[in-house]
């Protein structure tokens, strides 16, 4: 059954990718359940699968998943083991600057290899007419954005190792409400609110910030979007433990997950400031009620 809902999903994720958060989520309850055996079993037969079904479909093997389903292993085996969501996140966060550090070593010119990506996607863009005449309406021209692509190009590896660890992260609290589901344990909403990533995440952060706003290294700003980008949770939480405690919270989870969703990066980095800042004055001690 495990197998079937983590080769289901995998596969329904390759047009589809936001599924691959179930197909993860299931293999992470496999882990949280039955241990890293199982879940190794399960995720090995479901990377045959892959590989085999990718091969027949498309012509090409595949093992994308694979990444995402170590991950989660890995964070799975973390949290079976401290019961932790804090300590599970704050390893998690460290495997993700390990990540950076790793690709800056193995691909020293991934940053030259993201900007030739940008650039012949804009260019494949600015052949589209549809495309062409919502910059013409936007007042905005292929060359002004080309002016923008080396910067972007600069911290493309830390926004996409912060996104994996986002996803992870995701993948990690489904299969804990999952888990909630199935046994009489504490509920997840009581670990969620609770979650602090501790001074020493928020001080390294913080540090990696300043080392990047003054010595101007690619890969500092890359170890900072990491850094940061896992305080959201931090500050999600706060929000949950804040607007919970009314009668009416549903309208207030509807008002931050509406501004979630069409203002993402402005809330992902306000919600980073709140987490950050929650670290030394644990807001949730002052506002919240017991």
């Amino acid at each position: 059954q495990a197998v079937a809902v983590v080769f289901g999903f995998a596969v329904l994720s390759l047009p589809f990718p936001f599924l691959i958060i179930f197909s993860g989520a299931a293999l992470g309850l496999v882990t949280m359940q039955l241990g890293i055996l199982q879940s190794v079993k399960v995720m090995l037969v479901s990377t045959a699968l892959i590989l085999v079904s990718t091969y027949f479909l498309s012509g090409s093997i595949s093992i994308g998943p694979l990444y995402a389903w170590l991950s989660v292993i890995v964070v799975a085996v973390l949290y079976r083991n401290t019961q932790s969501l804090s300590l599970s996140l704050q390893s998690l966060t460290v495997l993700g600057l390990f990540w950076v550090l790793l690709l800056a070593v193995i691909f020293p010119d991934l940053q030259s290899q993201w900007q030739s990506f940008m650039q012949s996607a804009l260019k494949a863009v600015e052949e589209d007419p549809a495309v062409k005449g919502m910059w013409e309406s936007a007042k905005v021209s292929p060359e002004r954005l080309e002016k923008y692509v080396p910067i972007i190009a600069s911290v493309m590896t830390g926004m996409f190792v912060s996104l994996l660890v986002l996803i992870t992260a995701m993948t990690i609290f489904l299969a804990r409400q999952w888990q909630g589901f199935q046994e009489n344990i504490r509920s997840f909403r009581e670990e969620f609110i609770t979650i602090r990533l501790g001074k020493v995440l928020a001080i390294l952060a913080v540090t990696f910030l300043i080392a990047a706003l003054m010595l101007k290294y690619a890969i500092l700003w890359q170890l900072t979007l990491v850094s940061l980008s896992i305080f959201s949770i931090q500050g999600m939480a706060i929000v949950h433990a804040f607007i919970g405690q009314f009668a009416n919270s549903i309208i207030g989870f509807v008002v931050v997950y509406g501004l979630l969703l069409i203002a993402t990066p402005q809330m992902i980095v306000a919600l980073s400031a709140l987490g950050v800042i929650d670290t030394f004055f644990n807001f949730r001690k002052r506002f919240v009620k017991s």
